[in-house]
């Protein structure tokens, strides 16, 4: 009886550590370079985000149907929302299947030096997209993104 209480334990454990996919990273000073760095000569999409947003909800939802429609499409989400609110956070990806992307979440709540770090012209608004070409050539859309402005990015890259 215990070996099997036993083992209905380790698998819980398991499944739910194989659902919750890959931890948060923490994107603090130098996470934006070492972004550019790790995608050299690789087209990525940036998107930044938070819980207290509702067109960045209605923006994740539509990234995940694309990311179905698109798996080889590479993702990156940032939460704004620091740390503070991992938990939250990483419930609303497992909730839109949007674990299997890279995730980060600031280490502090709208950090000034962090936005800073992206985008010197940026105080913050999301939702806040970046899609960038292999050469790093970027482009920036505030506001929510499309299902057409995707589409078109990526017959490009």
């Amino acid at each position: 009886m215990r070996v099997c209480l036993l083992l209905c334990c380790f698998l819980t454990g398991w499944s739910l550590t194989a659902q919750a996919g890959e931890p948060l990273k923490r994107f603090t000073t130098g996470s934006y370079q070492a972004i550019l760095q790790q995608y050299q000569d690789k087209p990525f999409v940036l998107v930044l985000w938070s819980l207290d947003c509702p067109p960045c909800h209605k923006e994740l939802e539509m990234l995940a149907v694309f990311r179905k429609q698109q798996p080889y499409f590479k993702l990156l989400l940032v939460s704004i929302d620091g740390i503070e609110a991992e938990a939250e956070v990483q419930d609303r990806l497992y909730q839109l299947g949007l674990l299997s992307v890279e995730n980060w979440v600031f280490t502090e709540s709208v950090s000034p030096q962090l936005l800073n770090q992206i985008d010197p012209s940026w105080y913050g608004v999301v939702p806040r997209s970046y899609l960038f070409d292999a050469g790093h050539g970027r482009e920036t859309i505030t506001g929510l993104l499309s299902i057409e402005t995707l589409q078109t990015w990526l017959k490009k890259n």
